[in-house]
């Protein structure tokens, strides 16, 4: 055999190699986004345990975060949406400062504004205003970030929905519910591939955190394609 067919077989198992290392440690990086997502994020482990914590040793901010408790365990049912607002305000009344207290309103008046639970006219600028506030607060949460991106949404304002959201995902790169909302919303705004996109990695992040806005823009997103008999799959 001469030195240069040698080289060749060299070459080639080297490049297969290569080929075989980047592959496992592809499917590593995938795993190890799976297991992150599930325990971080705001339907993960840590997110859920946090709220068996106190934030803050005062007074005021031991009674908010009562509220804030309180008022998660009545949307467990959404028919007590007003209920769990009401606490929300509440609670910003007695921690006008705490930027989790004002994201939390925010939060709630805009899926409740969605969901059409909420019947007042003003939730969009409600929500900039509570939303906005949390961001000054506390700009490295990306919760606020992300309900800030919101109010924009629904206020038309897109550029500055945009810089939102993509701060949001920046600092919760493992977050399906960030990445199912803001990818929603991006399609709706009629960029579907990269939406879709955004969904699709939300959905193997965490599917049950992805659930409900990942079906409903892979149903949407068939639809505009014409594969009537898929998008019937997702809406099911």
């Amino acid at each position: 055999m001469s030195r240069l067919e040698v080289s060749s077989g060299t070459h080639i198992w080297a490049e297969r190699y290569d080929r075989a290392v980047s592959d496992i440690f592809a499917v590593q990086d995938e795993i190890i986004a799976q297991i992150v997502g599930n325990i971080v994020g705001t339907q993960g482990v840590l997110y859920q345990s946090e709220f068996e914590k106190v934030i803050e040793t005062t007074d005021a901010d031991f009674e908010a975060y009562d509220h804030m408790l309180r008022a998660r365990d009545e949307l467990a049912y959404w028919d007590n949406y007003e209920d769990a607002k009401s606490l929300l305000e509440k609670t910003v009344e007695i921690a006008p400062n705490n930027a989790r207290v004002r994201q939390e309103l925010a939060y709630l008046t805009v899926t409740g504004w969605v969901a059409r639970f909420e019947d007042t006219p003003r939730p969009p600028d409600e929500v900039k205003a509570n939303a906005i506030k949390a961001v000054r607060l506390d700009p490295g949460d990306p919760r606020a970030h992300r309900t800030a991106a919101f109010g924009y949404f629904f206020d038309h304002q897109m550029d500055l929905f945009e810089s939102h959201a993509e701060r949001a995902l920046e600092l919760a790169p493992y977050d399906a519910k960030f990445f199912t909302e803001s990818g929603a919303l991006i399609a709706f705004s009629g960029q579907w591939e990269r939406g879709n996109k955004l969904v699709e990695k939300a959905f193997q992040l965490n599917q049950e955190a992805a659930a409900g806005w990942y079906h409903s823009t892979k149903f949407y997103y068939n639809y505009l394609k014409g594969e009537y008999q898929t998008a019937l799959e997702y809406i099911r």
